[in-house]
C-alpha cells in the first residue's frame, strides 16, 4: 500500500532516483558482508554450547561490518559534494539504510532459532514504513524522502534485533591482531560461499543497475514498482530459509542421506502452492496495475508479472540451494550460481537497451529457472552418491 502511494505521489523519476540509491547500498553491503551469513549461521551452530567461541565469532564479524559501514558512509559524505537539498536527503536515506543492512543481526537470530522474531520485525517494519510514508510524503517531497523513511525503519529494526540476539550472547571487542588473523582464515574457509554471494548479487541486481544507467531514472522508477509487487511475495521466499536452513543443517550433521528426502518433500508442497498462486495472481496483477500505481507506470505491468513468477520460483529453488549449503556443497553452488550470473550479465547487456523492463525481468526469470534445475539435479546426484557410499560400506 505504501509503495503504491509513494509511486503515485512522487512520480517515476523521483522514485527511480531513490531506487538507484537503494541498489547502490545493496551493492556496497554485498561487497562488505560477503554473503557470510550462510557461513556464520553454520559456524555458530557448529559451536553450539561453546558460548565464549560464539561470542568471539559474533564480535569479529560485527567489527568487520562496522568498518565497512563507516567506510561507505564516509564515501557518501564525499560523493554528495557539492551538497544540495536533493543530494543531502538521498545521502541521509542511504546512510540509515546502510546501517540497517550492513549491521543486520538476521543471521544470528536465525542461528539462535528465533526465526519468528524476524518475521515479527519484518511485519512491524512494513507497518511503520507505510504509516510514515502515507503521513509525511506529499507531491512536494523531493527524491529520497521514501528512502529516508525506509532507512530509518531498517536501522531501528536492526537495533531491536541486536537487543534480542544479545540476550543469549554478548559482544567481546577484539583486543589484539589474532582476531584479525582468524577473520582472514574464516574468509578463506568461506571463499566459495563469498564468491557465490557475489554471483547471486550479479544475476539478481545487475538488471536494476542496467535499467537505471542504461535507460533513465523514470524507467528505474517504473521498474521499482514491479519489484515492489514481486517482493510482496518475495518476503515468503526469503523467510522460509529462516525456518528450514537451521533444520537442514541439523539433518545434514546427523544423517546427510535424509537431506534429499526432506528437500523433495518441501519442494513438492511448495510447487503446488506457488503454481496455484501464479496462475491465479498474474491476470489480477496485470489488470489492476494501472489502477494501483497509476497510468504512468503501466509500462511496468508485464515486468511485474514476470518478476512475480520469478520470486515464486525462488521459493522452490531455495529449498535445494539452502540444502546444498547445509550439506557443505559450497563449491558446487558457486559453479551453479556463477553460470547463472554469466548468462544473466550477458543477456542483460544485450537485451535491456533494446527491450527495456521486460528484458530485465525475463532474464531474472530465466536465471531462477536455471538455478532451480541445476540445484535440484545437483542435490539428486549428491544423494545418489551418498547412498552408494553407504551401501559400499555395508
Amino acid at each position: 500500500m505504501s509503495g503504491a502511494y509513494a509511486a503515485r505521489v512522487l512520480g517515476p523519476t523521483k522514485l527511480g532516483l531513490s531506487g538507484l540509491a537503494q541498489v547502490l547500498v545493496a551493492q556496497a553491503a554485498a561487497l562488505t558482508c560477503l554473503n557470510l551469513d550462510i557461513y556464520l549461521t553454520r559456524k555458530y551452530r557448529a559451536l553450539e554450547g561453546i558460548i565464549q567461541s560464539q561470542n568471539k565469532l559474533i564480535s569479529r564479524h560485527l567489527c568487520l561490518r562496522l568498518f565497512g559501514c563507516l567506510s561507505y558512509i564516509s564515501y557518501l559524505v564525499v560523493r554528495s559534494w557539492p551538497y544540495t537539498r536533493d543530494s543531502n536527503l538521498l545521502a541521509m536515506g542511504a546512510t540509515f539504510l546502510a546501517l540497517g543492512q550492513f549491521l543486520s543481526p538476521m543471521w544470528l537470530l536465525q542461528a539462535q532459532g528465533k526465526a519468528k522474531l524476524l518475521l515479527i520485525f519484518a511485519a512491524i517494519q512494513q507497518i511503520a514504513v507505510a504509516c510514515l510514508v502515507i503521513s509525511t510524503i506529499t507531491k512536494e517531497s523531493i527524491a529520497g524522502a521514501d528512502l529516508l523513511i525506509l532507512g530509518i525503519c531498517s536501522s531501528a529494526a536492526s537495533l531491536t534485533g541486536w537487543m534480542f540476539a544479545l540476550k543469549e550472547n554478548r559482544i567481546i571487542w577484539p583486543k589484539d591482531r589474532s582476531e584479525l588473523q582468524i577473520i582472514v582464515g574464516e574468509i578463506i574457509e568461506a571463499r566459495w560461499i563469498i564468491l557465490t554471494g557475489l554471483a547471486i548479487f550479479a544475476y539478481t541486481q545487475f538488471g536494476q543497475i542496467q535499467v537505471a544507467h542504461g535507460l533513465n531514472p523514470e524507467a528505474m522508477g517504473q521498474y521499482r514498482t514491479a519489484l515492489q509487487v514481486a517482493n510482496s511475495v518475495g518476503l515468503i521466499g526469503s523467510s522460509l530459509p529462516l525456518f528450514y536452513y537451521p533444520r537442514l543443517i541439523k539433518i545434514a550433521n546427523r544423517n546427510p542421506e535424509r537431506v534429499w528426502d526432506e528437500q523433495k518433500s518441501l519442494a513438492r508442497v511448495a510447487s503446488y502452492l506457488t503454481g496455484g498462486i501464479v496462475v491465479l495472481s498474474l491476470p489480477v496483477i496485470y489488470k489492476l496495475y494501472p489502477v494501483i500505481f497509476g497510468e504512468s507506470y503501466i509500462a511496468a505491468a508485464p515486468a511485474a508479472c514476470i518478476l512475480f513468477a520469478s520470486k515464486m520460483i525462488v521459493v522452490i529453488n531455495g529449498i535445494f540451494c539452502w540444502g546444498l549449503w547445509a550439506a557443505g556443497a559450497d563449491k558446487e553452488m558457486f559453479i551453479v550460481v556463477g553460470i547463472a550470473a554469466i548468462l544473466s550479465l550477458s543477456l542483460n547487456c544485450a537485451l535491456i537497451p533494446v527491450y527495456g523492463l521486460t528484458a530485465a525481468s525475463s532474464v531474472g526469470l530465466l536465471s531462477e529457472i536455471f538455478v532451480l534445475a541445476a540445484g535440484a539435479r545437483l542435490a539428486s546426484v549428491r544423494a545418489k552418491i551418498g547412498k552408494k557410499a553407504t551401501i559400499d560400506e555395508e
